[in-house]
């Protein structure tokens, strides 16, 4: 979503479109990767839902761009829609942090993916700030305490498990 928000026609900013584009490479290798290395189940559920994601991104696209004419208002619809995606990018480690902390085992939460999710949302949202992109603020502040709280809980499952002082 990030990177039709960048496009000339939306919301110009070519370094950040470069970004997104390098990032969905990234997306497109994971995705590959999760496909090559899942097996039964994972496997139809991604390769299921990930074209149901492509023609959803390509439907919205196609449907600002024809029905939208002016970029502003194409900003304020594409921007929103960024912002429930990246939301939902930052929120969707929380499933496997509340199993982890009802069965008392850390085994299946990445501490990397965590701190990766809050780098991540910290260099946005300086970005954000110092450039007022009021919708990258949005999704990156979120982020930012979406991912100090599953770092917190992290740590009170770790301390729950080992029996340290809390």
């Amino acid at each position: 979503m990030g990177t039709i928000y960048r496009l000339p026609y939306v919301h110009p900013d070519i370094p950040l479109l470069i970004i997104n584009g390098v990032g969905i490479l990234f997306a497109g290798i994971y995705i590959f990767l999760a496909l090559k290395s899942s097996t039964g189940r994972k496997r139809v559920t991604i390769a299921v839902v990930f074209p149901i994601t492509l023609v959803f991104i390509g439907a919205f696209s196609a449907g600002i761009f024809v029905g939208v004419q002016t970029p502003d208002r194409r900003s304020v619809i594409v921007g929103p829609a960024c912002d429930v995606s990246g939301i939902l990018t930052y929120v969707s480690t929380i499933p496997a942090l509340l199993r982890a902390w009802r069965t008392k085992n850390i085994e299946n939460v990445s501490l990397f993916l965590t701190g990766a999710g809050l780098a991540n949302s910290i260099t946005w949202l300086i970005y954000a700030i110092l450039k007022f992109e009021t919708f990258m603020m949005i999704q990156n502040g979120i982020g930012f305490i979406v991912c100090c709280i599953q770092l917190t809980l992290y740590q009170k499952i770790i301390a729950a498990a080992t029996d340290l002082p809390r």
